[in-house]
């Protein structure tokens, strides 16, 4: 009660004394919360951004890799194609083993078929796909609308994924075959291969090779969510084959992945989701909090402080008004009061006193009383108090003080009190000057006041008792104290009464409504219907009732009182409450408890009588021995268990141990003796010998029971168990069986969790121990600074080598690779290998680039070394991508994928060389995988258009053809020239795609020229090496309408013809037949040689820039393009001279006999519009 209301009052204080500080704390306090949630918002945005980035990067690399594996499937089924396309009847004699081959070297492929004319007629492996021979493709609608579109074009379609009927899941890639018969070119039929599912997505890395995911469950990096579906059909789009369907409904980071027959779409989304909040939120949260408290506790101990001195000071001004007050009270009491004033020489002892002196000592006013006089009227028990303070003035004191009792005239006794103080005359004369007053009545009042205060003092002390053991009664019997006013019908209640109805304490009296809604609807009637009673008939009050509080709980309070009338008359029901809740609980529970006792009662009759049933049936034995007495009881089953015949029930023990065996009797005498000497449970198992040599096998439980007048007996009873001791026996020997089993399965399981977590060849960890290593470095980096390295190794020309050599030489260079990396790096480094010929290092607490960087430059000139394998010496070496990482909460994935894209670097850096992760580099990656998107929406959005160099005749500077060199139009960077993106297109494997954009743009501008009045007498177009080595790109040319002369093929880098190219050879023959022109670009810079353009024969040659640029001033420069152009004229090749900048130079080049010009001196290159009107402005130049 006391507590509440000095926590008020201190609370109170403090809000008085930072008062006035609130205004401007909270001023403050609202610029700071402004401040921070600006702030706090702008660190969102850029978390978000930079979060997006983060999961575009990595959507990117999946991508890559996915379409990669893809592309790789694609080459290797057509391969297959190919041979069909050449031979057909010698390849349907060898497919089983073309078959195998391809298997073996692409395990991605579970089955592969032929289908001529779309029906299959051979499968391999034939084992379990018999079923499959004699599928007719072209009657599924599916097949023969996507065959119709993409057949045409010679593109392979792929379709899935679909159920395996073996389990799992996979994608059928059909590869259309178009063979020569006769000069004609015509479709023959498909070769079809089906691509496993979950071994493509291991490969792309997209799931864990070493754990089963269920379709449909992304598994690629710990950071992101992956989901993947077809969108081929765009008012058709299914749910994802990949990931969960939720990821592209949450705002996913999107890619578009073009595949043969269709087009995918991934989707990627952080694991955590986009709304997860920055890592710094609770950092900056608390630096807000610090700063607004730096800043709002100095405003509130400044105004605190303020406010405390203005208070202080009006506290003074108030105590002097008060001692002002007290000084003119003390004035008048002075003069009212009767004092009188005395003077004592202290040489003689003389005394001077005025009237009022001798009239308080009861002395006339003739003559000052001497000493002896003045103690004659002293109390005796005064004098020599007086005398001992007059002696202590005389010894040097200089303040006197005193009281003592005179005699006065009348008997009575009065107090008088002096004070003095020690002064020195104007002679020098030391006297004791002070004043005196009587304070009889002070002190008779005192001592009143103190007899009455000791009263007082041992009546409250008494009351008090009785009022706090009143109390304490009330409160620990939990009753509260009512008043109800009869006349105006309020009831005042104490604080206990408020409790028990459950009643809010507002101060108030309680009104007969809030009473009587407290109490049960049930109870209301009988406790007005009690009071009324009450009342009318003045009888005492006594009721129970229900009361319900407000939480729904129901308490029971018993109230009694009694009608009062005052002495003004008015009536008063005066009493107490008490919760009788416990009582009526108990009253129920002894109801509830004597039912249930009796009922248990006839159950336990009932339990007796089944008991002695169950005994019978168990043929269990009763025996009880009387410790006092010496003497056992057996009932007639103990008798039967025992062999033994029953007469009168006493067992002597001579009979009992007569029938237990031999080796068991001394045993269980110990166990009886002990069990009586330390007052324990007897349990104990012996063998019994019946007469007839059976041996049986009793067990007897008992215990010690204590009866009146200090009797023992051991009760208990005895039961066969020969059949449990049995099966024992037989379980025992199971379990020794099961033990040893047991350990051998044990040693299986450390050999399987062995070969779960290494290499089966090298002996090195596998991609699981990999990725156990890295998730207890990521685990250990939540709690502690961590450095780790990793280098990610992969071996070049190991393909080579695989293919030629066979796989057994790769197996062996494997091992030669493994064995130089254990012995490279430091005990506790991790080597794995993670794939066909990667590996990963982890090299644990540095970051050394020093170091690493001598392990990588080891490493490589190691595996330099030629290696012996069957008399052949075979040479490889290795790429090396490293990533560093510490501090705390690395991110291990994101670190392999960082060594990963170093890797990617080293090998685009000319390969056996090593390179670090740096931010730059991953900014290059992002940048390229930002332009490869582009150029993918590029060729979706026909953004790529020719644009074309005029080629002038030198002889006439008419137009003789137009070299048509790509541009992209990009929708934010304008028209980019090819390099901005010709490498990155290159990588992605989409330059014949790009060629033949021009190529067809190139045919339909021509066309356009010429219903324009524009002839274009040829077209160049530039084909790259890699485009020719295609063994599709007859088949695309073939449906293009191409007049003999009108397109030339130029070859767009430096080649090196020999005997080995036949694909190149066969294919610009095919192209010649088409009626393309072949010309030789960068002539005089490549590798192209003389036999080569003899074998070749094209009809052009292109003098490089670099040849054509010094010769106005280099005699050496004009003698070798005059040898080039007479090689030319002597091999019947035109000449094409390219970067002629001016027309000094045209004009040297007609001296030297060049057959056509091309270069800034006459155009730069220039759009389909802009060469129309220089067409035609050149040719009605000419005319005129």
């Amino acid at each position: 009660m006391h507590l509440p209301a000095a926590l008020r009052r201190h609370l109170a204080s403090i809000a008085e004394w930072a008062r006035p500080s609130l205004i401007p704390a909270a001023i403050a306090g609202c610029v700071i919360l402004t401040a921070g949630i600006i702030y706090e918002r702008q660190n969102e945005h850029i978390y978000r951004n930079e979060l997006q980035n983060h999961i575009a990067g990595d959507l990117a690399l999946v991508g890559a890799r996915l379409q990669s594996e893809v592309n790789s499937n694609v080459a290797a089924l057509r391969s297959v194609a190919n041979m069909f396309a050449v031979a057909p009847e010698q390849a349907t004699l060898q497919f089983n083993v073309f078959a195998r081959k391809l298997m073996l070297q692409n395990t991605h492929f579970r089955r592969v078929g032929v289908a001529p004319d779309g029906t299959v007629t051979q499968a391999f492996p034939l084992d379990g796909n018999q079923h499959y021979l004699g599928t007719n493709f072209n009657r599924f609608n599916s097949f023969r609308m996507a065959a119709q579109t993409d057949r045409s074009r010679g593109r392979p379609l792929m379709f899935g994924p679909v159920e395996f009927a073996k389990g799992g899941r996979g994608f059928n890639l059909f590869m259309p075959v178009f063979t020569n018969v006769d000069a004609r070119h015509y479709f023959w039929g498909y070769i079809d291969g089906v691509i496993d599912e979950r071994k493509l997505f291991t490969d792309a890395g997209l799931i864990d090779p070493d754990r089963h995911n269920p379709p449909g469950i992304s598994a690629h990096p710990a950071d992101i969510q992956l989901a993947i579906r077809d969108i081929s059909v765009p008012d058709n789009i299914v749910d994802p084959f990949f990931g969960a369907a939720e990821i592209f409904e949450s705002a996913p980071i999107v890619q578009v992945l073009d595949f043969p027959g269709g087009r995918w779409e991934l989707a990627a989304i952080p694991t955590k989701g986009w709304q997860h909040p920055p890592e710094n939120l609770t950092q900056i949260r608390l630096i807000i909090v610090a700063a607004a408290l730096v800043i709002i506790v100095p405003i509130f101990l400044t105004g605190g402080l303020v406010s405390e001195r203005q208070r202080n000071i009006a506290r003074l001004r108030a105590r002097e008004r008060q001692v002002q007050s007290l000084s003119q009270r003390l004035d008048i009491a002075l003069d009212a009061s009767k004092i009188g004033i005395w003077e004592i020489e202290l040489a003689s002892g003389a005394r001077n006193w005025d009237a009022q002196m001798h009239r308080l000592h009861g002395f006339s006013e003739g003559a000052t009383p001497n000493d002896h006089e003045w103690r004659s009227v002293l109390h005796p028990d005064d004098v020599a108090t007086a005398k001992a303070q007059m002696d202590l003035i005389r010894a040097g004191g200089s303040d006197y003080k005193s009281q003592y009792r005179i005699l006065m005239p009348d008997g009575s006794w009065h107090y008088i009190r002096n004070v003095g103080s020690r002064l020195i005359g104007p002679n020098g004369d030391e006297k004791l000057t002070g004043i005196s007053w009587d304070v009889t009545e002070d002190v008779l009042l005192n001592q009143a006041l103190k007899t009455a205060k000791e009263q007082a003092d041992i009546q409250n002390a008494e009351l008090a008792k009785l009022t706090q053991r009143l109390d304490l009664a009330l409160d620990s019997y939990e009753c509260g104290l009512w008043e109800a006013d009869l006349e105006d019908g309020l009831t005042l209640w104490d604080e206990r009464m408020h409790q028990l109805y459950g009643v809010t304490n507002t101060g108030n009296r309680i009104t007969h409504e809030t009473w009587i809604g407290a109490i049960h609807p049930d109870d209301r009637d009988e406790a007005e219907g009690k009071a009324d009673q009450t009342i009318r008939e003045n009888v005492p009050y006594m009721r129970t009732s229900r009361v319900v509080h407000p939480d729904g709980t129901i308490r029971h309070v018993q109230s009694v009182g009694k009608l009062h009338v005052g002495q003004d008359g008015r009536r008063k029901l005066v009493g107490l409450a008490f919760d009788v809740t416990s009582d009526v609980q108990m009253t129920a529970r002894l109801k509830e408890a004597k039912e249930r006792s009796e009922l248990q009662n006839s159950e336990l009759e009932q339990t007796t009588r089944r008991l002695d049933l169950a005994l019978d049936s168990y043929q269990c034995g009763l025996w009880e021995a009387d410790l006092n007495r010496g003497r056992t009881f057996w009932d007639p089953r103990m008798h039967q268990l025992y062999g033994l015949t029953f007469t009168d029930g006493i067992v002597t023990q001579e009979a009992w141990l007569g029938a237990i065996h031999p080796d068991d009797r001394a045993a269980i005498i110990e166990n009886v003796e002990r069990c009586i000497a330390q007052d324990l449970p007897y349990v104990h198992e012996a063998r019994v010998v019946l007469p007839g040599g059976e041996i049986r096998h009793v067990r007897s439980v008992g215990k010690i029971h204590y009866g009146h007048g200090a009797t023992r007996r051991l009760i208990g009873l005895a039961f066969d168990v020969t059949e449990d001791v049995v099966l024992r026996e037989h379980l025992k020997a199971a379990k020794t069986q099961a033990d040893a089993k047991n350990l051998e399965l044990e040693q299986a399981k450390v050999r399987i969790e062995h070969n779960a977590l290494h290499d089966p060849l090298t002996s090195l960890g596998n991609r699981r121990k990999l990725d156990d290593e890295l998730t207890a470095i990521a685990a250990r980096s939540a709690t502690t600074d961590v450095r780790v390295g990793i280098l990610h190794i992969d071996l070049d020309r190991f393909k080579q080598i695989n293919d030629t050599l066979g796989h057994a030489a790769g197996d062996a260079l494997l091992v030669h690779a493994s064995q130089v990396l254990r012995a490279s790096v430091r005990e506790g480094d991790l080597v794995a290998r993670i794939g066909g010929d990667e590996f990963v290092v982890v090299v644990a607490d540095t970051t050394d680039e020093t170091y690493l960087s001598a392990l990588s430059r080891r490493i490589i000139t190691l595996m330099q070394q030629p290696i012996e394998y069957e008399g052949h010496l075979c040479r490889f070496g290795v790429s090396i991508g490293i990533a560093l990482a510490e501090g705390r909460a690395v991110d291990t994935a994101r670190l392999l994928v960082n060594a990963d894209i170093a890797l990617y670097r080293a090998k685009a850096m000319g390969r056996n060389r090593h390179e670090f992760f740096t931010q730059a580099l991953q900014a290059e990656i992002i940048s390229n995988k930002r332009i490869a998107d582009d150029i993918l929406s590029g060729i979706e959005n026909n953004e790529f258009v020719p644009y074309y160099q005029p080629q002038i005749d030198a002889g006439t500077l008419k137009l003789a053809g137009a070299e048509a060199l790509i541009r992209w139009n990009h929708p934010r960077d304008g028209v980019l020239t090819p390099d901005r993106f010709l490498k990155i297109a290159e990588d992605l494997n989409v330059m014949a795609t790009l060629d033949r954009i021009v190529l067809e743009k190139a045919l339909l501008d021509c066309a356009r020229w010429a219903a324009q009045g524009l002839i274009m007498p040829k077209i160049s177009v530039n084909v790259s090496a890699r485009r020719l080595r295609d063994e599709s790109l007859i088949e695309s040319l073939t449906g293009l309408s191409i007049q003999p002369g009108q397109i030339a093929f130029e070859l767009v880098e430096s080649i090196f013809l020999d005997e080995s190219d036949d694909v190149v050879l066969s294919n610009l023959e095919r192209i010649k037949a088409l009626g393309i022109d072949i010309e030789i670009d960068d002539f005089g810079t490549g590798h192209t040689s003389i036999v080569s353009l003899l074998k070749l024969k094209p009809k052009r040659l292109k003098i490089d820039r670099q040849l054509v640029a010094p010769i106005l001033s280099s005699r050496d420069e004009q003698a070798l393009v005059r040898s080039i152009i007479e090689i030319g004229r002597s091999l019947n090749i035109e000449i094409v001279a390219e970067g002629v900048e001016t027309m000094a130079h045209a004009e040297m080049l007609g001296m030297l006999g060049c057959d056509l010009l091309q270069g800034f001196a006459f155009a730069k290159p220039l759009s389909r519009d802009a060469f129309l009107a220089f067409g035609s402005e050149m040719r009605w130049k000419l005319a005129s």
